[in-house]
């Protein structure tokens, strides 16, 4: 099994951290690289939709932080930062 893509504790999660960090230190080149890490998530999810989310026995979860929900919000996030907030942080 691969590391799940979740927000929670997976690829999205460090993607949202570069994303504060890039906000917080002033580091255009960590927004780059949290949107190169989320491009390689979306290339993999082939077909279309086919996150890894870390559970076997439910292949598909609605919810923020260990499904589709928070892995959706963050490609908002990535497209617009200053728009939306970073629920991590509990902004």
């Amino acid at each position: 099994m691969e590391e799940p893509d979740t927000v929670c504790c997976g690829v999205m999660g460090r993607v949202e951290a570069l994303v504060v960090a890039a906000k917080e230190l002033g580091d255009p080149l960590d927004l780059q690289e949290a949107r190169k890490m989320s491009s390689t998530i979306l290339r993999r999810s082939q077909p279309p939709g086919s996150y890894e989310l870390g559970w076997k026995s439910a292949p598909y979860l609605a919810s923020f932080h260990q499904g589709m929900a928070g892995i959706g919000y963050e490609y908002l996030r990535l497209a617009a930062p200053a728009c939306f907030l970073s629920l991590l942080l509990w902004e």
